[in-house]
């Protein structure tokens, strides 16, 4: 985060989870608004996100927000169809955004782990 002038900050509380919220500057800018880096307006070059929640309301919630900044949003609802969305799609793919439930799926389930 330091090395692309960016901060993170961290809510915890025992229970509920946490939020972590990631704050990096636009492409070519570093302007502060008092919470972080941010920018007028998000800027994105049609990047591709795979999506992968297994709560439906949320993973829409998450899409139709990722959708109006611009991004090509991937849908999966678990570990084995993200990845074979992820085999079958011929672009490539810049963000995988996942809940750490599938995470740990996806990594005990890998060949090689």
């Amino acid at each position: 985060m330091k090395q692309s002038d960016g901060e993170i900050t961290v809510a915890s509380r025992p229970g509920q989870g946490s939020v972590f919220r990631i704050y990096l500057p636009c492409a070519g800018e570093k302007r502060s608004n008092g919470n972080g880096l941010s920018c007028d307006r998000p800027q994105t070059n049609n990047e591709t996100i795979l999506l992968v929640e297994d709560e439906g309301i949320v993973r829409t919630l998450i899409r139709s927000m990722l959708e109006r900044q611009g991004y090509l949003v991937l849908e999966a609802s678990d570990g084995p169809s993200a990845i074979e969305l992820s085999l079958s799609f011929r672009d490539p793919i810049d963000l995988l955004l996942t809940d750490l439930v599938i995470h740990r799926w996806v990594a005990t389930s890998s060949p090689s782990a």
